[in-house]
C-alpha cells in the first residue's frame, strides 16, 4: 500500500478578527449515513479513511499577498481503515 503524502498545517496570520489558535489543516465534514462507523468514534481520536473521487473543479487564482487555489470533488465512495500501519512518510 502506499504512504499517504503528511498534510502540513497552514500558518494562522494575524488578522483583526478573533481566530481559534493552533495549526489550520484542511477539513471536510460528512453525512453520517455515509459514514455510520463516525457515531462510535471519540472526538479528536484519529481515522483513516479512504474516499474515491471524481474531480468536478480547478480554481488557480493570483491574489495580493497569498495565491487562491482549489480542487473540488464528488466522493463516490468511502472505506474506513480499520489496521493502521505506518502510512506517513
Amino acid at each position: 500500500m502506499a504512504l499517504f503524502r503528511k498534510i502540513k498545517p497552514r500558518k494562522l496570520t494575524k488578522t483583526k478578527m478573533e481566530m481559534p489558535s493552533g495549526p489550520l489543516y484542511p477539513s471536510f465534514g460528512i453525512d453520517l449515513k455515509h459514514l455510520p462507523e463516525a457515531k462510535e468514534w471519540k472526538v479528536g481520536s484519529n481515522h483513516r479513511i479512504i474516499l474515491d473521487t471524481t474531480m468536478t473543479g480547478l480554481n488557480i487564482e493570483k491574489r495580493i499577498g497569498e495565491d487562491y487555489s482549489r480542487a473540488d470533488f464528488d466522493i463516490k465512495g468511502i472505506k474506513v481503515v480499520k489496521q493502521i500501519k505506518k502510512l506517513f512518510k
